[in-house]
C-alpha cells in the first residue's frame, strides 16, 4: 500500500492536479485493497488460520486508512472506507477482529492529527518553489 504516498505527496509536488503516476497509484492501490480483501475472504489471517508479524503490520496500515489517508492523500475515488463503510467487508471483519487484540496499541487520535498534514505541506512546498 505503498501507493497512498505515491497518490498523496504527488499531489502536493504537481500542484493538486492529477497526472498518470499519481492515477496509477491510486489504482494500484485500490487493486491491492480488492486482492486483500478476497484474500481474506478465505482466509482469517494473511499467512492462514494464525495471527503473525504480517498482519499487525498490515492492520496498522488499514486503520490508517479511514482516520487519515483518505483524506490526507485524497484517496476517496475508490470504494468507501474499510470501518466506517462497507466497500471492503473482509477487511472490514478483519480489522474488528484484530482491534480486539491491538486496542491498547491504537491511538486514533495520534493518527488522525500525525495526517494533518496536507494543508500546511501544500503551503510549505508553494513557498519552497518561490510562488
Amino acid at each position: 500500500l505503498n501507493g497512498v504516498y505515491k497518490a498523496g505527496l504527488g499531489l502536493f509536488i504537481n500542484g493538486g492536479v492529477d497526472n498518470d503516476v499519481i492515477l496509477a497509484a491510486r489504482k494500484g492501490v485500490y487493486d491491492k485493497l480488492s486482492e486483500l480483501n478476497l484474500l481474506l475472504s478465505n482466509q482469517r489471517f494473511l499467512l492462514g488460520d494464525k495471527l503473525t508479524a504480517p498482519d499487525v503490520r498490515l492492520a496498522m496500515t488499514l486503520f490508517r486508512w479511514d482516520t487519515s489517508y483518505r483524506n490526507a492523500f485524497l484517496l476517496k475515488d475508490g470504494r468507501e472506507g474499510i470501518l466506517l463503510g462497507n466497500g471492503h467487508p473482509h477487511l472490514k471483519a478483519y480489522l474488528r477482529d484484530l482491534y480486539v487484540v491491538m486496542e491498547p496499541a491504537i491511538d486514533f487520535v495520534a493518527i488522525r492529527q500525525y495526517y494533518r498534514i496536507r494543508q500546511s505541506v501544500n503551503k510549505a512546498f508553494v513557498r519552497s518553489q518561490g510562488k
